[in-house]
């Protein structure tokens, strides 16, 4: 069975929007290279700003601040360099400033920033006053939801499915995977746990199927919770997966339009 990449992205920020990208090179037994290296931690240490793996419930991020879905904010080229809209804007208006993720400097500005907006008018769902919080950085790869040092596969005919289902937009952003997949049917990806797939000159060994939270409930336009997917796949499909982790077995670069094929 082949398919298609259609996208390819990573998300420099975890909690924060996806970086679409042109290529990238995927190493063995490595995340993709800038993914989630970075994530906004709601327990500050300034002794401490880079730091091995942790959970997703030491972060702010979608799940537990829905409007992060929609904060517009861009990244350099290396995912290095964040811009952020004006404070007094907040989504409604361009990236006016650029913060430097890798100096503390950067880094405090973005926490301020989040701090502010998480607590802004358009944000007031997270029932929160000024979150304290601090931008760190990963030692270990990435702030991935797993430990282990996986890429995240998905089909978008699963997500047309799932969300034609729930009655809202097929936005495949909701689900903050790392590589989308076309030309399959929908959920196919779930029966590949344990076989082989070559993603243009890389191969890798699909190792679990992805269990859904509560940020794809998220809308990546409004920063507002539309539907519970969650529990929809539960009464639909007996349960609330969507997508793959796989491992990297053979290293090589792949791209958008290139073909995705099991072994």
């Amino acid at each position: 069975m082949t398919s298609q990449i259609t996208h390819l992205l990573r998300y420099p920020v975890k909690g924060l929007a996806g970086q679409q990208l042109a290529e990238t090179w995927l190493e063995k037994d490595q995340r993709l290279a800038g993914d989630r290296l970075y994530a906004a931690c709601h327990t500050p240490d300034t002794r401490q700003e880079e730091t091995g793996w942790r959970p997703k419930t030491a972060f702010w991020q979608v799940y537990n601040s829905p409007a992060l879905a929609a904060l517009d904010c861009q990244f350099s080229a290396d995912g290095t360099g964040l811009q952020l809209p004006a404070p007094e804007k907040c989504n409604k208006g361009p990236a006016v400033r650029q913060m430097d993720l890798t100096h503390t400097a950067g880094r405090q500005q973005v926490a301020r920033f989040l701090s502010s907006f998480l607590t802004s008018e358009e944000t007031s769902e997270t029932g929160r006053d000024n979150p304290e919080l601090q931008i760190i950085r990963c030692s270990e790869g990435g702030f991935t939801d797993v430990r282990k040092p996986y890429i995240s596969i998905a089909s978008q005919a699963s997500v047309a499915q799932l969300c034609g289902a729930a009655g809202v937009a097929a936005d495949y952003r909701r689900f903050r995977m790392n590589i989308w997949l076309d030309g399959l049917p929908a959920f196919a990806e779930l029966d590949w746990v344990g076989k082989r797939l070559r993603l243009g000159r890389a191969e890798l060994e699909i190792a679990e199927t992805v269990g859904r939270c509560a940020a794809t409930h998220a809308n990546p336009h409004t920063g507002q919770t539309d539907c519970d997917l969650v529990r929809l796949s539960g009464q639909l499909y007996g349960h609330s997966q969507l997508g793959v982790y796989a491992r990297v077995i053979s290293a090589g670069m792949v791209r958008p339009g290139d073909q995705a094929e099991l072994l």
